[in-house]
């Protein structure tokens, strides 16, 4: 796991070329331009979600982790609780799905950051996420996660 600002995205092209697609894709966002959905930046290889919404209650939440892919998720408006572990040993609630590319685990305690406007965060196959998290009251939340094939 990787927490930074987005401004020092280009210091991590050296995890490969499909993140240095990502980062340059990131330095171009501007986030007053951007709708909800699907961003297409190199084919499967890269692509961005666009997501909007209200952040929830902790107890609401649940880990995930994927297998092909890395997450960039970038916060581009609001403020958002993100709780990661390893997931080695956590308990399974949702099998993995090949097709999302994902799998869900019960919550547990685990590490916090939080994440403001500007603020980045890389997630690994091994490093099991919870985000959409309330810090200490909703947030409504602009959000962008780059999709980066592994």
């Amino acid at each position: 796991m990787v927490q930074d600002r987005l401004i020092n995205g280009e210091k991590y092209t050296f995890l490969g070329n499909n993140f240095a697609e990502a980062f340059k894709f990131l330095s171009s966002v501007k986030a007053d331009e951007l709708e909800e959905g699907k961003i297409t930046v190199n084919g499967d290889a890269v692509y961005a979600l666009v997501q909007k919404y209200s952040t929830k209650d902790p107890s609401e939440g649940a880990l995930e982790t994927h297998k092909r892919y890395a997450d960039i998720q970038v916060i581009l408006k609001g403020r958002e609780r993100m709780d990661y572990c390893y997931a080695e040993g956590l308990t399974v609630k949702t099998p993995y799905n090949e097709e999302k590319d994902v799998e869900f685990y019960a919550m547990k305690e685990a590490s916090r950051l939080l994440l403001e406007a500007g603020d980045f965060a890389i997630f690994l196959p091994d490093d099991a996420h919870a985000p959409k998290l309330s810090a200490d009251a909703p947030s409504d939340v602009l959000k962008i996660v780059v999709k980066v094939a592994l």
